[in-house]
């Protein structure tokens, strides 16, 4: 049996919950459950995994937080973990909070079909229907500083419109179903460091200042980074090899364009701020 870590265990904050956690997972399903062989695996080398990956970064966009993981030959590098307060819920409050603002109706009623749901149900149904990723930066699209002022562009009528059912009732959804999903990359309205593109960033240098003072890993982590070639090879070398195995995981990871949108944001960043080409980052 495999048991995968879950990601809120995997930083090095977490080491005496995780260390409870596993030894008491070991227990129930040994001896409770008579299991004959077990491996429990962090999430994110299984997620690299499936990928046919050992070395990258794990982004997982959950219910309640986003998790960056930086992982070295299937070994995930605990101090460098970031975590954002960027969410499933998140999203679905944001999707709440515009389709009130373009006045649908967003109550429960027997067109829909089914049993009686409430509101924020709705609202997260239409969410996991009509949510997509603006191909480049939607404030600059829209020429808006600030998408959480609502004036500024939610009667404008140029929106590539989006027509999504509940059972027999429908919605026509326009900017705002691009609008929502901005808030993984900034919409103007809180920290610009608490975006998918920096917390990716911050996770890399802090994964790179590590890979280059080897003295201060896991012996098998220094192992596995060296039969890599990469302790002692440049921080740009390593750099490199992370940002171009970046695997998303989680719910609101299966967002149309979201893949694309991301891996645009990291190479405009890292040209920025590195000199570097986007080719170097294909």
């Amino acid at each position: 049996l495999i048991v995968s870590e879950p990601f809120v265990l995997a930083s090095q904050q977490a080491t005496q919950v995780r260390e409870a956690w596993r030894r008491d997972t070991e227990r129930r399903l040994l001896q409770g459950f008579k299991v004959r062989r077990l491996a429990i695996v962090d999430s994110a080398s299984l997620a690299l995994f499936a990928n046919k990956l050992t070395t990258g970064v794990v982004v997982n966009v959950g219910f309640g937080a986003t998790f960056v993981v930086p992982v070295v030959a299937g070994h995930i590098l605990r101090p460098a973990i970031r975590m954002l307060h960027l969410s499933g819920m998140d999203l679905t409050q944001k999707m709440a909070e515009l389709l009130d603002a373009t006045g649908h109706e967003l109550n429960w009623r027997p067109e829909m079909g089914g049993r009686p749901i409430a509101a924020i149900t709705v609202v997260r149904n239409l969410k996991e229907r009509a949510l997509e990723v603006f191909p480049t930066s939607l404030r600059d699209r829209l020429g808006v500083a600030n998408l959480r002022s609502y004036r500024s562009w939610i009667e404008r009528t140029d929106a590539p419109l989006k027509r999504v059912e509940l059972g027999e009732v429908p919605f026509i959804i326009g900017w705002e179903r691009f609008a929502c999903a901005e808030v993984l990359f900034g919409d103007g309205s809180g920290d610009p460091e608490c975006t998918l593109q920096c917390g990716i960033m911050k996770a890399v240098e802090a994964a790179t200042t590590l890979l280059e003072d080897p003295a201060s890993l896991d012996e098998r982590v220094t192992s596995a980074a060296a039969s890599l070639g990469r302790l002692g090879d440049g921080s740009d070398a390593i750099r490199r090899t992370m940002l171009r195995s970046i695997v998303l995981s989680g719910g609101s990871a299966a967002i149309a364009g979201l893949p694309e949108r991301l891996g645009s944001e990291i190479r405009q960043l890292y040209e920025s701020e590195k000199g570097w080409t986007p080719e170097e980052l294909r």
